[in-house]
């Protein structure tokens, strides 16, 4: 079994009777995961999966219906792997960005705008608070992506926070 060349040499040297039975017992629900865990790449391999399938476990990961309905089967392909990662850095630049380019291709660009905010005057003349882009962003798609504006926006309302703004502009 694999589990005895994780344990210290002198003790797979030594393992008999109790020992031995004592670790192949530990070892055999690990040795069971670990043979499953080698199939379920063939089986979970997006490419693989048909499209009910592929549906049902973008929803059990957490994307929405809604957003489901609109992607083609190629932007739910690629999509899968990375939906994990895209949750767990939600609502960052970067994870907005990972979740873009996931959909639409690598040549997605999903960054700041020049847009300045101030915060409040207190009367006139006088700022209070700081000159900075308040969460203010440009999304950069290419004129082959097939969804319209209203659908990306309904796409990337799943990860981009409900208190920013963005522009899409088709290149």
């Amino acid at each position: 079994m694999k589990i005895l060349e994780f344990i210290p040499k002198h003790w797979r040297e030594q393992a008999t009777g109790v020992t031995e039975g004592f670790v192949l017992a530990l070892a055999k629900p690990l040795q069971t995961a670990w043979d499953i865990r080698k199939r379920l790449d063939l089986w979970l391999s997006p490419e693989n999966m048909d499209s009910s399938t592929l549906d049902f476990w973008l929803y059990f990961l957490g994307l929405p219906p809604s957003v489901i309905l609109v992607l083609n089967q190629g932007q739910k392909i690629s999509l899968l792997p990375n939906l994990v990662n895209t949750w767990v850095s939600k609502g960052s630049v970067e994870g907005v960005e990972l979740y873009a380019k996931a959909i639409f291709g690598p040549s997605i660009v999903f960054s700041e705008d020049a847009f300045l905010f101030i915060v409040g005057v207190s009367k006139a003349g006088d700022l209070v608070g700081t000159l900075r882009p308040l969460w203010n962003y440009k999304l950069l798609i290419p004129l082959a992506v097939p969804q319209t504006d209203a659908e990306v926006r309904q796409i990337m309302a799943y990860s981009v926070p409900m208190f920013c703004r963005y522009t899409i502009e088709r290149v």
